[in-house]
């Protein structure tokens, strides 16, 4: 029989944690983080990050596990949980998180793109810093068939894809990490007006955790891949006297709710057979884990 992998996917602040915490405690499993910024030891407060206690009572997975110094993408990421998973302890698993991509990477595998190219990142870079965005866009833009980058205001996403070139046909599919488990997708969701009454309750919690402090000691490194997200970006534009402290918060709250949106909007589309629940529906919850456990 097929060792099970259960998915708690959902939109940010929906209680994710809590709800795979307390499948991992029920049933002694460990939980691999699928968020794409807690893996990185600098982080804290503005990603949300399980609390230190949390992680001394969980075995948890891909969260500290690199720095924002170094390069990641999905492809290390992947490769981390699959050495876990070749020497893991137990044959189940929990795997938690909201970043989309990297659930989906794990369940189905991902293109396998070609490697970092130094010379010419570094080329890009030094021309990013001289004349700013627009030479990037003019080159992305002269690629016929190039990967899509949403965001044509963010230079590491236009590097990337310009490092790329254009889609090929022979750009394969690795193996996904999953492909030896049954998996089930449990999907955390709320009414809207409950979500972003949490969201904008847990930005105002963070704001008293030390958010604005930890942004500050991360300035410096604001170029960064790993610091362009919601809740440093915003400050960072506060730093640099662009809004007040209120207004950051505000655009923090904003921003917030508009990537859980567009979370609940991909898991609905890209996860069909997931089984939707709230967060408070823990016997319900508990019943299909214990089935699917079977």
């Amino acid at each position: 029989m097929k060792p099970k992998a259960i998915i708690v996917a959902g939109p940010t602040a929906v209680g994710k944690t809590t709800i795979a915490e307390h499948i991992s405690k029920k049933y002694e499993l460990p939980i691999i983080s699928a968020d794409s910024r807690q893996i990185y030891k600098e982080l804290g407060v503005a990603v949300a990050k399980p609390s230190s206690k949390s992680l001394k009572s969980y075995e948890y997975v891909e969260i500290n596990s690199v720095s924002i110094f170094e390069e990641q993408d999905v492809t290390h990421y992947c490769e981390r949980v699959q050495s876990y998973l070749d020497h893991k302890k137990y044959p189940n698993i929990i795997v938690c998180g909201g970043t989309g991509f990297y659930l989906k990477s794990l369940m189905h595998g991902y293109e396998n793109l070609p490697k970092r190219n130094p010379d010419l990142r570094n080329m890009l870079q030094k021309e990013f810093e001289t004349n700013g965005i627009e030479p990037l866009q003019k080159i992305y833009s002269s690629l016929k068939n190039p990967q899509k980058v949403k965001d044509l205001s963010n230079p590491q996403r236009l590097i990337r894809a310009i490092e790329i070139g254009e889609k090929r046909v022979e750009n394969t599919r690795t193996i996904a990490p999953l492909e030896d488990y049954d998996i089930e997708v449990i999907a955390l969701n709320l009414p809207r007006e409950e979500l972003y009454k949490r969201i904008n309750a847990r930005v105002e919690e963070m704001a008293s955790q030390g958010l604005f402090k930890e942004a500050k000691e991360l300035f410096q490194h604001k170029e960064l891949n790993a610091l362009q997200t919601v809740g440093y970006s915003e400050l960072f534009k506060h730093f640099e006297g662009q809004q007040s402290e209120e207004q950051a918060l505000e655009e923090i709250k904003k921003n917030t709710r508009r990537y859980s949106k567009r979370q609940i909007t991909f898991f609905k589309n890209q996860f069909p057979d997931a089984k939707w629940f709230t967060p408070k529906e823990f016997k319900k919850i508990d019943t299909f884990v214990q089935n699917t456990l079977k």
